[in-house]
């Protein structure tokens, strides 16, 4: 990709492409739409070292990424429109403040996750109200649609699992007791 100075869409979707997601593609200076969905890549979402000011769609939902979604990303990607990361395994705190901070963002996808915390009210942006997915688990008749895919494992409920209060625009996300049961 480094070769490719023009590059402005990467759309690898469903190629089985492995391994992990290499932090220069959210760093290639021309690269406007990263789409790696439906393959099998493993790993965590690097902190984008540089700005990147061009990368508007950062779509990498249904694969089996992990780990924490690092506030440093979402800041040096200010120019991001949509992020569908939903169906992987991230955990921890939604970085709110950071997304919250993305002017353009019109779609927002974490669902299938396992993530907590507090959202707060600067998750919610009033440009992607209908777009924006923070929780529920996809199933159908009780079971993922996703269960096609071999690489996610034998069939799950995933779900994130916040905090109250739940912020106006949260009307999918999953909320925990006080006995720790997740819906």
């Amino acid at each position: 990709v480094a070769a490719m100075p023009r590059l402005r869409t990467l759309r690898l979707v469903h190629t089985l492409l492995t391994g992990t997601l290499p932090a220069s593609l959210l760093r290639h200076a021309s690269l406007e739409v990263l789409k790696l969905e439906r393959n099998p890549m493993t790993g965590t979402l690097p902190v984008a070292a540089v700005a990147n000011d061009r990368l508007a769609t950062l779509a990498l939902n249904f694969n089996a990424l992990s780990g924490t979604l690092p506030a440093a990303t979402f800041e040096r990607l200010r120019a991001l429109q949509k992020i569908v990361i939903d169906g992987n395994a991230f955990t921890g705190s939604v970085p709110a403040a950071a997304i919250g901070a993305l002017r353009a963002l019109q779609t927002l996808a974490l669902n299938a996750n396992y993530l907590n915390g507090t959202l707060g009210a600067a998750i919610c942006k009033p440009a992607y109200a209908d777009h924006c997915h923070l929780g529920y688990d996809h199933t159908l008749a009780g079971a993922p649609y996703y269960a096609d895919y071999a690489w996610t494992g034998a069939p799950r409920a995933r779900g994130n699992c916040y905090a109250c209060p739940l912020p106006e625009c949260a009307t999918y996300a999953n909320v925990c007791n006080a006995s720790a049961k997740s819906y």
